[in-house]
């Protein structure tokens, strides 16, 4: 058994020997790929309606990814790795205090973003 701390494609060599000496070696390509989740959600004016073709950027470290909302001002970001990302939201004529941080473990989260 062999735990791997990072996704990769590894080799594996198997070894056996019986008693007598004899043996055989096998050897093994085996991928690890990381989890994914999917972060989705919504953006809002102050009153509660959808807002359309907002601009929505998800951020950890140097990775930054985009999104525009629907007609229903539904972003979704998929394959997204999981971890601690910010969410920024941002349309002309309106205004959004801040950002949001989800915390992206496993599955999906759907923070919703309004505007002021």
């Amino acid at each position: 058994s062999h735990s791997y701390t990072k996704a990769g494609t590894f080799t594996i060599i198997h070894t056996v020997t019986d008693l007598s000496g004899a043996g055989n070696t096998e050897r093994a390509t085996v991928k690890i790929v990381p989890p994914v989740v999917t972060v989705s959600g919504l953006v809002t004016n102050n009153v509660g309606k959808p807002l359309s073709m907002a601009k929505v950027t998800l951020k950890r470290g140097l990775t930054t990814r985009t999104a525009y909302t629907n007609i229903t001002g539904t972003y979704k970001f998929t394959k997204t790795l999981p971890g601690i990302w910010t969410i920024t939201a941002t349309k002309t004529g309106y205004t959004f205090s801040g950002s949001v941080t989800v915390n992206a473990p496993t599955g999906s989260v759907a923070p919703t973003i309004t505007a002021n």
